[in-house]
């Protein structure tokens, strides 16, 4: 199965989902918590937790939320190709603007909504490939991928030591 195709797939999947799956969905790709989902849909935390315990929400708010994913979707960005949540906070656009301050806004431009949508998938596709070279090159200077328990082992020593310090 391509690419484009699996892509449009999983778009018509999703647009046909639960609200709630929906609202997911966008947390997710866009690294929010339900406290920014809420901002960027223009309604009230309590409002987003009701909507994941499966009320329905008003049609407005529905609208909203599809044309965001369909934003997301032409962007190329879903919760299998996430954004690094440090993109979303910080200023993408050459207004200085972030892509959470661009969807806080009432009346969306969509074109400006997809344009920092794009950049904040570039960087955040930029920022892995960064991450990558590095580890290639401490592998090749003898460096391994400590395993979980090694790393948990590290963690819990750090954490002692961060104690002992106090």
């Amino acid at each position: 199965m391509d690419k484009e195709y699996r892509v449009s797939l999983e778009k018509k999947e999703l647009l046909v989902k639960a609200f709630s799956e929906q609202a997911n969905e966008v947390q997710v790709a866009l690294s929010l918590n339900k406290s920014q989902l809420a901002e960027i849909l223009l309604v009230s935390r309590p409002t987003v937790y009701s909507w994941f315990d499966g009320t329905t929400p008003q049609q407005e708010n529905s609208d909203r939320l599809l044309k965001l994913l369909k934003l997301m979707f032409s962007a190329g960005i879903n919760s299998t190709c996430l954004l690094n949540r440090r993109f979303v906070k910080q200023p993408v656009t050459d207004e200085g603007l972030s892509l959470i301050e661009i969807l806080k806004e009432d009346d969306w431009n969509e074109a400006a909504v997809l344009k920092a949508l794009s950049k904040a998938k570039e960087l955040t596709s930029q920022l892995a490939r960064q991450k990558k070279e590095k580890e290639i090159i401490l592998k090749s200077l003898g460096y391994k991928e400590l395993s979980a328990d090694e790393k948990k082992d590290r963690l819990d020593t750090n954490l002692t030591l961060a104690e002992w310090d106090d």
